[in-house]
């Protein structure tokens, strides 16, 4: 058994410090952008000026930017910021505040899941709340490929 060691316990406490500042970071980022849009590029016509300005501006990914519109048009439009998901010393992880701020409940509900659900949680709850057919896709998993079998190169050279 592994002994717990004065060094092990410190770098799992400052671990677990940079991991909330890291989901702070990731949530202000989230504010930041949002309120960008809002500034520069209010209308739906610029949206993808916005989004071009913010991969020349900042490296996003298209699929960032919309995560953090989706939170900001949740949340902060109605006047939270990201100090709102500060529970405790900690902060939610913003991928649970995104999947929270595509509910269709009412801002305080909203708000209610982002603070205590976990993010597999608030993935069911959306589902459920917005009754879809789904559709399953298959993808490669070995070493975090994640191609489509259209996307995939065949090791032998044949077609999936």
């Amino acid at each position: 058994m592994n002994q717990i060691t004065t060094e092990v316990v410190e770098v799992i406490a400052e671990t677990h410090n940079l991991l909330s500042f890291g989901r702070k970071i990731a949530l202000k980022v989230a504010e930041n952008v949002w309120r960008i849009r809002e500034s520069l590029y209010p209308a739906k016509e610029q949206h993808q000026d916005f989004v071009r300005f913010c991969q020349d501006e900042f490296g996003l990914k298209s699929s960032a930017v919309s995560k953090y519109e989706s939170i900001g048009d949740g949340f902060y439009a109605h006047g939270l910021t990201a100090e709102s998901f500060k529970v405790g010393e900690d902060y939610r992880d913003y991928e649970v505040v995104y999947y929270a701020s595509k509910l269709p409940l009412e801002l305080e509900e909203k708000l209610s899941t982002a603070l205590t659900l976990s993010r597999p949680e608030t993935k069911i709850t959306r589902a459920e709340l917005t009754p879809h057919q789904p559709d399953f896709k298959l993808f490669c998993v070995v070493d975090d490929c994640w191609l489509s079998p259209e996307q995939h190169p065949s090791p032998d050279g044949q077609a999936f």
